[in-house]
């Protein structure tokens, strides 16, 4: 349990540094409506560390330098995973949840997430068998080194976590006030009920036969913490604001008489009137790459839903190039796609350059 205890403090210590440099950027950037939730969500980590200060601070210690240094080294691995579950989290509703992000990691989302743990396990576990089974004097410091190793990776994780929390806050809107003094009473009932409990158990003797009257004061609070989590869950997901389209270009190609342009979504939204504009561009001189605009063309496209294609054709394909500019031929030019929708009263715009088209051979 010793290993646990220290593991689950280095958990807790990083949670309150993440919470407070939070509170302390949403203050910088004027974000104000989310203070009051991060204050009261650092109130339960906040105290729980006053707490086992305390403890530290009244106990006598008799451990030795080197237990201290081991039982730090295990909260160190707390840390790093702590740092890692922030960047996953926040990687996820950026991704998933808003659709404003994408994963950089080249195993791609999910599995992106498991690159930092595939150093972490191996790492913690030799850190441990160093520092507690082997019994040569050096082997401390090839756990102090790993370990250090680890804290740089978690640092990593620590870095990217808020560069996505800078992106969210970007895109993030305040919610309706409904919503937001609903939000606030159950992080305050929460709150309420965790320092009930936690006075309450903190004073409690573990005896062979508690008492009828501890027995029923744990179950209370956690009927109440269950009974609240579930009905927050259920509110805000039925309230839950939908992210953002995306758009990808996944093809573009010219036939003889058109072309066709096809319009992925990625984001996390339906697209609704998505307007797509296509430019056509000559090259005046094939080695200064110099384009020039050739036709324009385009269209509507109704609706995009999350994860599908839509292909829009225009009336301008080899036959409409090849004898508009005479002497050219289709592989003289080039295009600039961009597509634009409005989304909750926002424009959301994306555009594509193609140095050059993909011709589809006549039947």
């Amino acid at each position: 349990m010793g290993l646990l205890a220290d593991f689950a403090y280095g958990i807790l210590v990083m949670t309150v540094i993440w919470l407070s440099l939070n509170t302390i950027t949403c203050l910088v950037q004027a974000y104000t409506w989310l203070i009051p939730f991060f204050l009261l969500i650092l109130l339960i980590p906040a105290s729980m560390i006053v707490h086992e200060l305390q403890r530290f601070l009244n106990k006598k210690q008799s451990a030795s330098r080197l237990d201290r240094l081991k039982r730090i080294l295990i909260a160190s691995y707390g840390v790093c995973f702590a740092s890692w579950a922030f960047d996953v989290g926040l990687t996820y509703y950026a991704i998933n949840m808003m659709g404003v992000a994408s994963e950089l990691n080249p195993l791609g989302w999910p599995l992106g997430a498991v690159g930092a743990l595939i150093f972490f396990v191996p790492a913690f576990v030799f850190a441990y068998f160093l520092s507690f089974r082997m019994k040569q004097k050096h082997s401390i410091l090839a756990a102090l080194i790993i370990t250090t190793l680890s804290l740089y990776v978690g640092f990593m994780n620590f870095i990217a976590a808020g560069r996505n929390f800078s992106l969210i806050l970007t895109f993030l809107a305040p919610p309706s006030l409904a919503m937001y003094v609903y939000l606030f009473s159950i992080a305050v009932v929460v709150d309420a009920v965790y320092a009930f409990a936690f006075v309450k158990l903190t004073r409690l003797q573990f005896l062979k036969k508690p008492s009828p009257y501890t027995i029923a004061t744990t179950l209370i609070c956690l009927a109440l913490i269950f009974g609240i989590v579930q009905p927050a869950y259920n509110f805000i997901e039925s309230h839950r604001q939908e992210g953002q389209p995306s758009f990808e270009l996944s093809r573009f190609y010219v036939a003889y008489t058109y072309s066709a342009v096809e319009i992925r979504n990625n984001g996390s939204s339906t697209a609704d009137n998505v307007v797509v504009t296509v430019h056509f561009l000559r090259r005046l001189n094939a080695s200064l790459g110099y384009q020039t605009l050739a036709g324009t063309g385009g269209g509507t496209i109704r609706e995009i839903r999350v994860g599908e294609r839509v292909v829009l054709t225009l009336s301008m394909g080899r036959y409409y190039m090849e004898t508009t500019f005479p002497n050219t031929n289709v592989t003289d030019f080039g295009a600039e796609v961009l597509v634009s929708c409005v989304h909750e009263g926002s424009e959301i715009r994306a555009s594509f350059e193609l140095e050059s088209l993909e011709v589809i051979p006549p039947a």
